[in-house]
């Protein structure tokens, strides 16, 4: 892995950003655009820094929490510019305009910019962790601050980004009369172009598979899933409302394209450049940063998707956007619901009933593949004959709130999943699982939800039936309070997940530190306690020594247990000390 990790991070990266350089039309690059992407994520990094410090355990010291505060602030910065985000921008705009300069222009803001910053910052937390300590203050030398300066210095000007940037405007200033023009983008020459796309091409590939095997224990918390929301939500739209603002209209029709791009643009998931952060400045935060990689990967994946639909294309959501999107998310539901179906099938006899998180995942799969085979049946595009009967008196008494209450149980299974969650994280039942009660949380949630299933409107329905027919004004009042009745009970449930789970963790800490303490507390005892006299007592100095002489290994054993002990250590350190090179070849790339 270190050979695939020096390859990714030092060889196909450098060539690929030299390639993005040299095939763009810089006389066609709005600045503007960069400059939104790069103020949504500075205010995005400064909202992310306060709010960790303010409230993120704040029972800790103040240079720890500067520490960690600095490198969630970086998370929310460390965009995987070329692994992710390229692929997404040549595959939406490649054909109107060459969007990859924009890439690479964010990418070099990122090693210019916010990688110093967020060193500055944790070199700062770093030394205010060590002044705790001493009794001066921790005070560091005027020399000591100067050599930091000038390393940090030599490490921008020498960053591989830097270097491949200088090479690829050389080559565009004096070579330029070699490049092929292409429309919207320029091309190397043969052959030099086609080895740079042989050396490039497995480039996405690789760093998203260095990427997952970066990773470490999963560790989910709410303020994870916040700082993920931060990066691919919160930056998304502040980007966006940047770019409305410091993009010209003088460029154009290309404006539209402009402000989508720096909306998908704040979308792209985290690198594993933060993990590297963490690893050298605070160590303690390492599981929770990559926990958050995998979060921002799985989040920002379908908001992507969504995204690109609707955001460059020329058409609005309208009524026929929508039953086109329900009628292929009903044919890609019932497909994964004829997976599902026969793996519990297949696997019923180690499915265990008693267990009341896989009876409430069979029960939400069943509803799932009943909610998709009734929106397929209802599409105006496979059959209008309800969405006209709608239109008249003869509405179908039946499948209107059918619909509803499959959606209502849906919703009210997965809230019921949370709750057995933090029930069993508490450890607030100590009956052993049985069937009966697995079964009965499925069919609570069924029955319950028949009131919110009367009382409200389907998702979707009437805004499908109104591509074929005119339809009725539905008052969404109902809907309106149902969901944010889900939403405030899922925040809450997320808030005492959490409080129990720190509970728990301190619980464990503070008998850590008993178990610790007892050997030593009960050897100090026996040391002051008064040595009895008589041949009773030395019957039983003899008798202990006897036994403690029975309990301590031979010294063969002893030599063989030193050696195991060695060795594990060392495997340990050598493991450890991979995994940091690994990182930061792939860190120093992406």
């Amino acid at each position: 892995m270190k050979g695939v990790g020096f390859y990714v991070g030092q060889i196909a990266f450098p060539v690929l950003f030299f390639k993005t350089i040299v095939s763009a039309k810089l006389g066609d690059v709005d600045p503007g655009t960069i400059l939104a992407c790069t103020l949504g994520k500075a205010a995005v990094m400064a909202a992310t820094w306060a709010l960790v410090y303010v409230a993120y355990r704040p029972s800790r010291s103040r240079g720890q929490r500067f520490a960690t505060a600095s490198v969630f602030a970086f998370f929310a910065t460390a965009s995987n510019d070329f692994a992710v985000g390229l692929p997404i921008v040549q595959a939406l705009y490649n054909e109107e305009a060459d969007m990859d300069i924009y890439i690479a222009g964010n990418a070099l803001v990122t090693p210019v910019v916010f990688v110093p910053l967020s060193t500055i910052l944790c070199a700062i937390g770093q030394g205010m962790q060590d002044g705790e300590g001493l009794p001066d203050g921790g005070a560091a030398s005027g020399s000591s601050s100067r050599r930091k300066a000038l390393n940090l210095l030599r490490e921008i000007v020498v960053n591989p980004i830097m270097i491949i940037t200088v090479l690829g405007l050389a080559y565009k200033g004096f070579l330029g009369f070699t490049l092929v023009d292409q429309g919207n983008s320029f091309a190397l020459p043969n052959p030099l172009g086609g080895i740079v796309d042989l050396i490039t091409s497995p480039f996405g590939m690789c760093a998203l598979f260095m990427t997952g095997i970066n990773l470490r224990k999963v560790r989910i918390s709410l303020w994870l899933v916040l700082l993920v929301m931060m990066k691919v939500v919160f930056c998304a739209y502040f980007t966006y409302a940047l770019a409305g603002a410091l993009v010209p209209e003088s460029v154009g029709p290309a404006v539209h394209r402009l402000h989508s791009f720096a909306f998908l643009y704040g979308m792209i998931p985290s690198s594993t450049a933060p993990l590297v952060f963490s690893d050298r400045f605070d160590p303690g935060s390492s599981a929770e940063i990559s926990t958050a990689i995998v979060i921002g990967m799985v989040v920002s994946g379908p908001m992507i998707l969504g995204a690109a639909l609707f955001l460059d294309s020329g058409e609005t959501l309208t009524a026929q956007v929508i039953t086109r999107m329900q009628l292929t998310t009903a044919v890609v539901g019932l497909v994964s619901g004829g997976i599902f179906m026969p793996l519990v099938a297949v696997t019923r006899k180690i499915w265990d009933a008693a267990c009341p998180r896989r009876m409430l995942i069979l029960a939400y799969g069943t509803t799932l593949v009943a909610y998709e085979g009734l929106m397929l049946a209802m599409n105006p595009t496979v059959s209008p004959a309800f969405c006209l009967a709608s239109d008249s008196d003869l509405a179908n008494p039946i499948l209107w709130p059918l619909t509803a209450w499959v959606q209502c149980a849906s919703s009210l299974l997965i809230l019921m999943l949370q709750v057995v969650e933090v029930v069993q994280k508490a450890g607030w039942t100590r009956d052993p699982p049985r069937r009966r009660h697995a079964c009965g949380l499925a069919m609570l949630c069924c029955l319950v939800a028949l009131l919110p299933g009367l009382a409200t409107v389907p998702a979707t329905l009437s805004e499908m039936c109104s591509s074929v027919a005119r339809t009725e004004y539905h008052s969404l009042g109902l809907n309106i309070a149902w969901n944010g009745f889900l939403l405030v009970s899922s925040v809450l449930l997320g808030i005492v997940y959490s409080a129990v789970a720190r509970q728990r963790r301190q619980q464990r800490t503070a008998h850590k530190e008993q178990t610790t303490r007892s050997p030593s507390t009960s050897a100090d005892e026996a040391g002051r306690s008064p040595s009895a006299s008589g041949p009773r007592a030395g019957a039983s100095e003899t008798f202990a020594e006897g036994a403690q002489a029975d309990k301590t290994p031979s010294p063969s054993a002893a030599g063989v247990l030193h050696d195991e002990e060695s060795l594990q250590t060392t495997s340990t350190a050598g493991a450890s000390a991979t995994s940091s090179v690994r990182l930061r070849g792939v860190a120093q790339g992406l």
